[in-house]
C-alpha cells in the first residue's frame, strides 16, 4: 500500500492513502487544498503577470486549474514546488506484516 505523507516543522504528520491511482490523484487535490486554506502556498500564484519569473509563468496555470479542480495540476504543481519551505511530501509504501511476500526480511 503507498501513501502520501506531508509535515513540517511547525504539525505532525499528514498521511493520506495514496495506494491506487485514483487514491493518489485524490491524496494530492486533498494536499492541494490544505496548503492552500491552511498555508496559503499559492498566495504569489493568484495574480501572475507575463513579466514574472518562468517559475511562476508555468506554476499559474496549474495553480488554476488545481483550482477549478484538476488533480492531475494540482499533483503536477505539489511536484513542481517540493523543494519550497513548507510543501515537502513524500511517497512511501507500507508494509502489510500480514502478507509475508511484502516482509522484506524473511
Amino acid at each position: 500500500m503507498k501513501v502520501l505523507i506531508y509535515d513540517n516543522r511547525k504539525i505532525d504528520p499528514i498521511v493520506i492513502d495514496a495506494s491506487t491511482e485514483e487514491a493518489e490523484l485524490a491524496a494530492f487535490m486533498a494536499l492541494f487544498k490544505y496548503l492552500k486554506d491552511e498555508w496559503q502556498v499559492y498566495s504569489s500564484l493568484e495574480y501572475v503577470v507575463e513579466t514574472s519569473d518562468s517559475g511562476s509563468r508555468y506554476q499559474s496555470p496549474l495553480y488554476k486549474k488545481a483550482c477549478s479542480g484538476c488533480a492531475e495540476s494540482a499533483r503536477r504543481l505539489l511536484r513542481s514546488r517540493q523543494s519550497y519551505e513548507y510543501e515537502y511530501w513524500s511517497l512511501h509504501e507500507v508494509i502489510n506484516p500480514l502478507e509475508p511476500d511484502q516482509l522484506p526480511l524473511q
